[in-house]
């Protein structure tokens, strides 16, 4: 199916958020001692394992290389929903959490909350980042992180794996058509196995990758050849993360 790609302009833009606001990522953020003007996106989502408690996402922008560059500390929360009180955090600063912003733009957080069963008895969830690109055509790449409960504290397991991603390539001399470009689709789905390395069951990724040929044919018309393949792999869990 051809497809139709825009040029997204994307405009900085921070979330504010008053000394008056008594939601649960409000609070949280006063009491984790967050500076209200550094957050550039948050997101809250009810942990299905127990109604009683709130995943909350905040991304922290602390340092601006540039207008379209910079820096961001994640801070990954277990809240209770009632009285708001943090029961079990994770946070990374910009160094180690690989949140960089630089030719894409960090557009949107979502907590995946799908059954992740690493063991019988342990749920993990997960945070995908979304990310869109300035260049033309746009890049799209959303990456995958998936967090286990310890007694204490939250341990991550998986690492911003890239469960979906759209490029292309482009020749900028073909101004009319744009009629010399390949544009890559992946989407992954993760099925978790049976088998298990280190105690964790073992995860299949099962990737689908769709690419669009464009070219001018003998008519002198732009036209595409589709093609998609099925690609496999397992990530098994060692030494404390999935590889």
């Amino acid at each position: 199916m051809k497809k139709i790609i825009f040029l997204i302009i994307l405009i900085n833009s921070h979330y504010f958020y008053s000394q008056e606001d008594n939601s649960l990522i409000g609070n949280t953020i006063r009491e984790l001692g967050i500076d209200t003007h550094s957050i550039k996106l948050t997101q809250a989502k009810e942990n299905p394992s127990n109604k009683d408690e709130t995943i909350i996402v905040i991304a922290e922008r602390v340092e601006e290389i540039s207008i379209s560059s910079y820096t961001v500390n994640s801070y990954i929360i277990i809240v209770n929903t009632k009285t708001g009180k943090i029961i079990q955090q994770y946070f990374e600063d910009y160094k180690e959490n690989g949140w960089h912003i630089d030719s894409e733009e960090l557009q949107k957080i979502k907590i995946d909350t799908a059954p992740y069963l690493l063991t019988e008895n342990t749920r993990a969830f997960g945070v995908r980042l979304e990310y869109v690109g300035s260049s033309k055509p746009n890049p799209y790449k959303t990456t995958l992180s998936l967090y286990v409960r310890n007694p204490n504290t939250l341990k991550k397991v998986l690492s911003n794996y890239v469960v979906e991603e759209t490029d292309g390539q482009w020749d900028p001399e073909d101004v009319q058509f744009n009629c010399s470009t390949d544009y890559v689709d992946k989407h992954v789905i993760l099925i978790m196995k049976t088998s298990q390395s280190n105690g964790y069951f073992d995860i299949l990724a099962k990737n689908k990758i769709s690419t669009e040929t464009y070219y001018t044919n003998e008519n002198n018309e732009c036209t595409y050849q589709e093609n998609s393949e099925l690609k496999y792999n397992v990530l098994k869990y060692t030494d404390g993360e999935y590889k």
